[in-house]
């Protein structure tokens, strides 16, 4: 058991009952249990022959007054310093930066608060694959065939644009609906121009 925190002070003699408040900053133990102890190092004369410790209640609160900061570590490797911190908030959320493909991060939080920063477990997770390419099967006697990986909890639909890949000369052209978890083939209309772009939107 190791001393943490010490508050002295000269209480009233016995009898006055008069409350006596103390207060005290715990927070770099959060999360530890902590004990509480009462000790007098004098007595009155009043007390010859004869000890009394009298302390009929004791009443915690737990009160804070400042907004906590958080601060967001993330990188990929579990050993996280702070030359992974991305960022700071104040709120509970956080946008992230242009994570990579198929990239294991690991991340924790950290909270301040009057000058204690406490820690989370530290977590992780996986990205995917930002762009599902588009593989070409061949000609069919509908049109182009197309083919592409999917997932189950997503849905999916084709989209085309010309040749001059306007940002917003995207359109749809065949919706596919849900993924069945594997290869899927789309067969697209032979386009009218000579040349067009085709890209599969994914959702959610």
């Amino acid at each position: 058991m190791a001393l943490l925190e010490d508050a002295y002070g000269t209480e009233p003699q016995f009898q006055q009952r008069t409350f006596v408040s103390r207060s005290t900053n715990l927070l770099a133990y959060a999360g530890q249990s902590l004990q509480l102890v009462f000790q007098a190092n004098s007595y009155s004369s009043s007390a010859y022959l004869g000890w009394f410790a009298d302390i009929d209640g004791v009443s915690f609160s737990c009160q804070h007054f400042s907004t906590p900061e958080f601060q967001v570590l993330l990188g990929n490797t579990s050993s996280l310093s702070a030359t992974n911190q991305i960022g700071s908030t104040t709120d509970l959320t956080l946008s992230m930066p242009l994570l990579g493909t198929n990239q294991t991060y690991y991340w924790k939080v950290g909270a301040v608060r009057d000058g204690v920063t406490n820690f989370s477990t530290r977590f992780q997770f996986k990205t995917g694959q930002r762009m599902i390419p588009l593989a070409y099967k061949g000609f069919s006697a509908n049109g182009i065939v197309l083919q592409f990986s999917s997932k189950t909890n997503r849905s999916y639909t084709i989209e085309q644009t010309d040749g001059s890949l306007s940002p917003t000369g995207w359109y749809d052209i065949l919706p596919i609906g849900p993924g069945t978890g594997g290869l899927m083939e789309a067969e697209i209309p032979l386009p009218s121009i000579d040349q067009v772009y085709w890209r599969l939107r994914v959702s959610p």
